[in-house]
């Protein structure tokens, strides 16, 4: 009990320092992408990829709370030695978001090439959508990762990684409006945003909690992954809606305006909305 009140104090600590730069980090190289992508392609670029971007968000509605419930689950499990049930519902997760993320990824490149667009190219898009939605893969699969990290006192390591991986999507994206193809350029440094992280948290697990690795993905196949995420659903889903809609109140916004307005009033969108997440991220709270 005395090292995990060490551990959750610890990472109180970390979190007063790593919260600012979780904040500012994102803010400064995205107001410096935004700057020159608007100066080198315009509102209306920025306003689709805020759209192609939408498209993470949806797929993240995957997750169906399995990362919320895994952390509470292999809390009240470790001393009770029944890991290998969480490591089972961890595969069958992963096995859930890579089959969302093949019939999503497909569907949204199959409707691009069959629409008419005058913007962009057409394969250029089917790319850039074909990496956001892996990258998004990604994404899920680093929540699960935090979740496990969480469930260790272990959070302040992917607090702090989430901090500087941003700087992937901004880099690429400036270095393709330059060239001539900042929707390329934002796709490919957010699939590697999302894969960097991914890969240093599962790096995390291995070095920190190796035991987490002990079980062998063979041993749920004597059981339906699908079975046990249909169990899974009933008990971590009210854990998901708290937050639901919050998630997909932007996106939809984005696609409503996209629709109403075009795409230029999406980007005054996206850039009205950053510019309002960070006055409420950093305004006091009333008392």
């Amino acid at each position: 009990m005395e090292e995990l009140n060490r551990a959750i104090k610890h990472d109180t600590k970390w979190a007063v320092v790593l919260g600012p730069l979780r904040l500012i980090i994102p803010l400064v190289a995205t107001f410096i992408l935004y700057r020159v992508v608007l100066k080198t392609s315009g509102i209306e670029i920025l306003g689709l990829w805020a759209l192609i971007a939408s498209l993470a968000t949806y797929l993240s509605l995957t997750d169906i709370g399995f990362s919320e419930l895994l952390t509470r689950e292999i809390k009240g499990e470790i001393k009770f030695s029944l890991q290998s049930e969480s490591y089972k519902n961890y595969h069958s997760a992963k096995l859930v978001y890579l089959i969302a993320f093949i019939v999503i990824s497909t569907a949204s490149v199959f409707l691009v090439l069959a629409a008419e667009n005058s913007l962009y190219g057409s394969i250029g898009l089917s790319i850039s959508i074909f990496l956001v939605c892996w990258g998004a893969f990604f994404q899920l699969n680093s929540k699960l990762g935090s979740a496990v990290l969480a469930a260790h006192q272990d959070f302040r390591f992917s607090q702090f990684a989430s901090s500087f991986t941003p700087l992937l999507t901004s880099g690429f994206g400036i270095i393709g409006a330059i060239i001539g193809y900042p929707i390329e350029g934002l796709a490919i440094g957010f699939f590697f945003n999302a894969f960097t992280l991914f890969n240093i948290l599962s790096w995390r697990i291995r070095y920190k909690h190796s035991y987490w690795y002990k079980y062998s993905p063979g041993s749920i196949k004597d059981e339906s992954p699908f079975s046990r995420c249909r169990q899974m659903i009933p008990r971590g889903f009210h854990l998901y809606t708290m937050s639901i809609g919050s998630l997909i109140r932007e996106p939809t916004f984005r696609i409503i305006i996209s629709f109403a307005l075009g795409l230029d009033a999406v980007g005054v969108y996206a850039i009205a909305a950053r510019a309002s997440n960070c006055l409420l991220y950093t305004s006091p709270s009333p008392r």
